[in-house]
């Protein structure tokens, strides 16, 4: 049998980055333990959910001819010691409920950026990270400061060869942006502003290549954009070079940002179409090479320690669970090894609809027997129930 996700997990599901979560309460003889199946604890429903590790495999659920209990199996990894010691002690769980959740969660990531020499990501040289004519760029970012006395390269091709986003040392809390036309540098700054220190903000600059304007603007949500400012420099068509485009580096000249890359794109023309983009969302973490939708690999460049890597931020639940799903713990076995892990054998109820049966067993009997249960919620309503067939 199936059935069909609500609106919201639908939704979820389309994101561009989510991951999916299990939550678990065992009803224990000793008291409620709750874990997921995350790498460290969620707080959801009000309590606090002990990471588990990664749930190694759930069975999928089976339908049968007979009103009979089916087993699903489940193996986890890294559970707490209080749960992992209920498997020496079956009155503890044998024969007692487990409810079980599935949901999504949107987990923002990020480039972790020290501030050192030899950590910046970057993309080759193409034709078409080479933007010569009016250009576009967007990055969310939060930087360790922004406003630290020295310039801080956010995104620059080469050393600002052709262009270059940088925070500006002075005035402080201000940006820069930098074009090379016929081997001549111009610049144009933004307006002063009070952003927090490691504030998440997005940043855009855009510049119209012919009569040399730029302006600045920043974003909460990267959609609805504050104007910060701007100028003119001399106008024309910017250098092309072989240069690689970076984050958080500038060839031959260091400057590298300390804090955090979110998001950044560049875009060939004012609002035009995205010809590059590095997100950060779409990498795990250790991952030092991605290809990205818009074609174009970049490289995460790391030197020392700490070095650059991604990292993750905060999560969210990004829709309500689906569940509970109720079953009963049958039998709890576990293994010593690099990692401890416990085999769950839990039972549903499950009944072949097509057969004749003195009574069905739909919705409402299983509410009788495990109330606020969902499991068959979904199952198209049986009216005939009450009667012999």
């Amino acid at each position: 049998m199936s059935r069909d996700l609500e609106a919201g997990a639908d939704a979820a599901l389309q994101a561009a980055h989510v991951d999916e979560v299990v939550f678990l309460e065992f009803d224990l003889l000793s008291g409620t333990s709750r874990v997921c199946s995350r790498e460290h604890s969620v707080e959801w429903n009000g309590y606090t959910w002990a990471g588990a590790g990664l749930v190694g495999s759930i069975e999928a659920l089976s339908d049968g001819g007979e009103l009979e209990a089916r087993g699903i199996a489940m193996t986890l990894s890294g559970l707490p010691a209080g749960v992992l010691a209920t498997a020496l002690t079956p009155a503890e769980y044998k024969g007692r409920a487990v409810r079980m959740w599935c949901g999504q969660m949107q987990e923002a990531r990020y480039l972790s950026l020290p501030g050192t020499s030899g950590n910046y990501a970057s993309t080759p040289d193409s034709a078409a990270v080479s933007v010569t004519g009016d250009i576009d760029i967007r990055v969310k970012l939060a930087p360790n400061s922004w406003g630290t006395g020295v310039h801080q390269a956010v995104v620059i091709k080469g050393s600002h060869d052709e262009f270059g986003l940088f925070i500006n040392p002075g005035p402080p809390n201000s940006f820069q942006f930098y074009r090379r036309i016929s081997g001549a540098p111009m610049s144009v700054g933004s307006n002063t502003h009070a952003f927090a220190n490691g504030q998440p903000k997005w940043i855009k600059v855009t510049r119209v290549a012919m009569s040399g304007v730029g302006n600045f603007y920043h974003s909460d949500d990267g959609m609805a954009w504050t104007a910060m400012g701007g100028g003119t420099d001399v106008g024309g068509v910017s250098d092309d070079s072989a240069a690689t485009l970076n984050i958080g580096f500038r060839d031959g000249g260091g400057q590298e940002l300390a804090g955090k890359i979110y998001y950044a794109e560049l875009r060939n023309g004012i609002d035009g179409p995205v010809v590059a983009k590095f997100d950060a969302s779409l990498m795990s973490p250790r991952q030092i090479n991605a290809q990205m939708p818009t074609g174009e690999v970049w490289t995460i460049n790391q030197s020392g320690t700490p070095n650059a890597h991604i990292e993750r931020d905060a999560a969210s639940i990004a829709a309500d669970p689906v569940g509970p799903f109720l079953f009963k713990m049958d039998q709890l076995k576990f293994q010593l090894g690099s990692t401890a892990a416990i085999r769950l054998t839990a039972e549903g109820r499950l009944a072949d609809w097509m057969r004749s049966r003195v009574r069905r067993y739909n919705n409402a009997d299983h509410q009788v027997l495990h109330p606020g249960d969902k499991f068959f919620e979904n199952v198209e309503k049986q009216v005939e129930a009450v009667h012999l067939w």
